[in-house]
């Protein structure tokens, strides 16, 4: 069995779905396929806007958006299906029927819970994935839609849920026990549901996570993630002219990358096929023929190339006990336990005698939440809109320049945060 998983810009548009069905055709008459699907293009962000106007009361923005969106999938169903495209956006209607009374509860309320935003959020996903099995079958494909809210099984924490494993692991071993050669099983990334059924997200860009959770306790024999580019770079092509495509990275080396920044795969995604041993191939959906990286190959890893990224917007918290005491191992303690309440990530951190000095991602809600939790036992500083760099597997020394706030290098690799992007 093998793992496919689609992302946004692979079925952006109708040349997108049919290339994208090109490349199962090509697959599924031999190998037992599992297909993980994102919404078409930028519509998660097209709903996050629907929702914001509504929560505003932007009753004619609002509603000009939601038709956006309407016209934005039907076009494309026009595109694909031509003579039969009618039937197949009364297929879909339903999805916009539900969308449509939600917007209005906000609308109503002017606020919504995270609950509704999860919600709202999962539209993108469940109209892409009924179009595309919709295409599938109309050239001739069999296959089988599946609502990943019946297996993905989450805990209550809207908007990145963690899953529950045990549910999780008997749900998806019952949804496909009819995975067969020449027979496509299609699916959502990204969503799930509490064990009470409530729609929950796994976080943006969260459906290489979904396919990673297949892959791994269906026991796969590899997932492939097709994207636009060529495969994995040792950095931003469009700011570093000599990256170059790496051909195998470690499990841990993957990890390291998606920690710091790197945005070819989700953070989460990895975790699970490391515990499964299962590879993960990242190839380009334009050039099917082409090699791409491979994560989890140890015996084929790129050892040399040292791979440099940015990761934008992170925010630094000076963090100081009012009572001048040593930042001893209670203070630094609290101040961890701190961070997990909120619910912040940090990324890097960097001690002192007197103060500690935290590199988290910007998050508008939880870092507030994290500097009043701390507030009534030290001052605390804090500086946005940074820039976090990391050089990975790399030996060459680590020289400070006027504009870094913190760094720190562990093992071969090297952190720092800094004002200026371009050092």
């Amino acid at each position: 069995m093998i793992v496919f998983k689609f992302g946004g810009a692979s079925v952006k548009n109708a040349e997108g779905v049919i290339n994208t069905t090109n490349i199962l055709k090509k697959y599924y008459q031999e190998h037992e396929l599992v297909v993980v699907i994102s919404a078409m293009d930028k519509t998660t962000n097209a709903l996050e806007d629907l929702a914001k106007f509504a929560t505003q009361n932007l009753v004619s923005e609002t509603w000009k958006q939601f038709k956006k969106i309407q016209d934005f999938h039907y076009q494309i169903i026009d595109n694909l299906f031509h003579d039969h495209a009618y039937e197949i956006q009364e297929h879909i209607a339903p999805f916009f029927m539900e969308l449509q009374s939600i917007t209005q509860g906000i609308l109503l309320l002017g606020d919504y819970p995270n609950r509704i935003w999860d919600k709202v959020m999962a539209y993108g996903e469940l109209l892409s994935t009924k179009i595309i099995t919709s295409y599938l079958s109309f050239v001739g494909i069999e296959n089988e839609w599946k609502d990943a809210r019946n297996f993905i099984i989450t805990d209550h924490q809207y908007r990145q849920a963690d899953i529950i494993w045990s549910i999780t692991n008997q749900r998806v071993k019952e949804n496909f026990q009819n995975v067969k050669k020449g027979f496509l099983v299609v699916t959502q990334g990204y969503i799930g549901s509490t064990v009470e059924g409530i729609t929950t997200t796994l976080g943006r860009e969260g459906s290489d996570y979904t396919a990673s959770i297949l892959g791994a306790i269906l026991g796969a024999e590899k997932v492939v993630v097709w994207k636009d580019v060529a495969g994995i770079m040792s950095g931003d092509p469009k700011k570093i002219p000599d990256a170059q495509k790496i051909d195998y990275l470690s499990y841990e080396q993957a990890i390291e990358m998606t920690f710091y920044g790197a945005t070819v795969i989700h953070p989460k995604t990895i975790k699970p096929l490391k515990n499964a041993n299962i590879p993960l191939e990242v190839k380009c959906f334009w050039d099917i023929d082409a090699n791409g990286t491979w994560i989890g190959i140890p015996e084929k890893l790129n050892k040399d190339i040292a791979i440099r990224i940015v990761k934008k917007e992170v925010a630094v918290f000076h963090i100081q006990p009012k009572d001048f005491s040593f930042m001893d191992e209670t203070w630094t303690s609290t101040v961890y336990n701190y961070a997990n309440k909120a619910g912040v990530k940090v990324l890097l951190v960097q001690a002192s005698a007197i103060s500690l000095q935290l590199c988290l991602e910007i998050h508008k809600t939880r870092n507030q939440e994290f500097q009043n939790l701390l507030s009534e036992e030290f001052e605390i500083k804090e500086q946005k809109h940074l820039f976090l760099h990391s050089l990975l597997n790399c030996h060459q020394p680590f020289c400070f320049e006027d504009s870094i706030i913190m760094g720190q290098k562990i093992g071969k690799n090297y952190h720092w945060v800094s004002i200026n992007e371009n050092l």
